[in-house]
């Protein structure tokens, strides 16, 4: 199970329960009209997220209205 470590403006972390694992996404603005996401996992990786899950995490959060 992944537990939720931390919730930033800019950060999102989880991390397995046993510490094997941890995935953070960091959004970094470019301008008004763009951000850059950073995706880093590390540890034992079962089952990593493929190129089309992260293209459509992209569009979710590009579609996103703040």
């Amino acid at each position: 199970p992944m537990r939720l470590l931390q919730v930033a403006s800019s950060t999102i972390e989880w991390k397995t329960e046993n510490g094997d694992y941890l995935v953070r996404y960091t959004f970094i603005p470019i301008n008004q009209n763009a951000t850059r996401l950073e995706y880093l996992e590390t540890g034992n990786v079962r089952n990593p997220f493929t190129q089309e899950v992260l293209e459509k995490l992209k569009q979710v959060v590009e579609d996103i209205k703040v």
